[in-house]
C-alpha cells in the first residue's frame, strides 16, 4: 500500500461555467491506472495548516492573485502559451473540489485519511509505523517528517513511454510511471548515509535550504548549508560563527519553531486509523457519474444521451 498525498496532480481545468472539471476525471483515471498496476493507494488530506505556515500561504495566494492578473494579460494580447503557463499557476484546490475527490474515493472502495494538519505529516507517519509501504508526493517535506520511502513522479500520461527507476539500490515498488520523468523512490536511510548526516542534522539542512515555516539565510544556499552543518553540527553552532553581516538573517527567523513542526507534527495515531479496501459501490458511482461528473463536462442533452445508454446497457 502506498499512501498518496494527491492535491499537487490536479489541473484547473473547468467547464463552460467555469466550473473545475478536471480533479475528478483526472482522479478516476489516476485511480485506475494505479489499481491496474497493483498498487493499493490510500489518499491522505490536508487538515487545518498549522500557525507557522500562515506566511508561506499568504505568499502562496499572492502569487496566484498575480498569476491570475498575467494570465488576463496574455489572453488580451492572444498569448496562448503565456495563458497556460499563467493559469497553471493559479491552481487551487477548493474544499468543494476535495469533498467530490472524497466522494468518489470511497464510492470505489478506496480508504482515506483526514490529516489533523500537514498531510505530508501524516502520509510520513503512517509509513513509519508500516501501516503503508511509503509515500507518493512530490513534495520532498514527507522525508523531513521521517517517511522512509518517498515515491515521486508516480503520473501517468499516455503521450510518454512507461519508465520506472530508484534512486536507490531498493526498487520503487510494482508498477511503473508514465509521464515525462521516471518514477522515482528515494530512501531516507540511504540519504542520511550518502549525506553522514543525521536526522536531526537533515532536519536542519531542510530548513536551511527552505521550507513552509520560515525564510532563509541570505547566500547560504544547499551546498554552503551542507557544509556549515558539518562544521558546526547544527543551526544554533552555524550562527554562533555566521557571519550576519554578510549572511544577513530573515526577520523573524523562527528555525526552532520550524524544526519542531518536523519533529513534532499534529497527526493521528497511525494505529488507530482505519485502512480498510471495500468493494466498488456500482450502482452509487454510477448515480456520482452521471449527477456531479458528467454535468460538468456536458450539456442536458448529451446528459440525457448518457442515461438512456447507461439504460439500455444495464439491461
Amino acid at each position: 500500500m502506498t499512501a498518496l498525498r494527491d492535491s499537487q496532480t490536479l489541473a484547473n481545468l473547468a467547464d463552460a461555467s467555469g466550473n473545475p472539471t478536471s480533479h475528478l476525471a483526472g482522479m478516476l483515471a489516476r485511480v485506475t491506472r494505479l489499481l491496474e498496476q497493483g498498487i493499493k493507494p490510500v489518499y491522505v488530506f490536508d487538515g487545518t495548516p498549522p500557525e507557522e505556515k500562515a506566511e508561506e500561504l499568504e505568499r502562496r495566494q499572492q502569487r496566484r492573485e498575480a498569476a491570475a492578473a498575467a494570465a488576463a494579460a496574455a489572453a488580451e494580447a492572444g498569448d496562448k502559451e503565456e495563458l497556460r503557463k499563467q493559469l497553471a499557476r493559479t491552481v487551487h484546490v477548493s474544499r468543494e473540489q476535495n469533498e467530490e475527490i472524497k466522494k468518489l474515493l470511497l464510492l470505489l472502495g478506496l480508504p482515506i485519511v483526514e490529516a489533523p494538519a500537514e498531510a505530508e505529516a501524516q502520509c510520513a507517519i503512517l509509513a513509519k509505523a508500516g501501516r503503508v509501504w511509503g509515500v507518493s508526493t512530490e513534495d520532498a517535506d514527507a522525508l523531513t517528517f521521517g517517511t522512509p520511502i518517498l515515491v515521486r513522479n508516480l503520473s501517468f500520461n499516455d503521450n510518454s513511454s512507461s519508465s520506472s527507476s530508484s534512486s536507490s539500490s531498493s526498487s520503487s515498488g510494482s508498477g511503473s510511471g508514465r509521464g515525462a520523468h521516471p518514477v522515482v523512490s528515494i530512501h531516507l536511510e540511504e540519504v542520511l548515509q550518502q549525506l553522514k548526516l543525521t536526522m536531526d542534522q537533515f532536519i536542519d539542512f531542510c530548513i536551511l535550504c527552505g521550507c513552509d515555516y520560515c525564510g532563509t539565510i541570505k547566500g547560504i544556499g544547499p551546498k554552503t548549508a551542507y557544509n556549515l552543518l558539518l562544521q558546526h553540527g547544527n543551526i544554533e553552532g552555524l550562527l554562533q560563527q555566521l557571519d550576519t553581516e554578510k549572511h544577513p538573517l530573515p526577520d523573524p527567523f523562527p528555525f526552532q519553531e520550524a524544526r519542531n513542526c518536523f519533529k513534532n507534527p499534529r497527526v493521528k495515531n497511525p494505529q488507530e486509523i482505519e485502512i480498510k479496501f471495500g468493494p466498488i459501490d456500482e450502482q452509487g458511482l454510477k448515480q456520482f457519474l452521471v449527477k456531479v461528473v458528467l454535468p460538468k463536462f456536458f450539456g442536458e442533452r448529451q446528459i440525457q444521451i448518457y442515461r438512456i445508454s447507461l439504460v439500455i446497457k444495464s439491461k
